[in-house]
């Protein structure tokens, strides 16, 4: 993710973001035993839109 696109992302307003654009959270599994900026990543790669998510819980 770039600067410019994490910008973008922080910008947004809920009013802007679509639900079914969202990733639901509880669907994520991140390996646990990776080092924690691997584990972020894997986190970004498989978030949407990683500031917005949505959680069945």
């Amino acid at each position: 993710m770039t600067a410019e696109e994490y910008r973008k992302m922080l910008d947004m307003d809920f009013s802007d973001v679509e639900l079914e654009e969202l990733t639901d959270i509880s669907g994520i599994q991140i390996d646990r035993k990776l080092p924690l900026e691997e584990r972020k990543q894997q986190y970004l790669k498989r978030s949407a839109i990683p500031i917005w998510c949505v959680s069945a819980a």
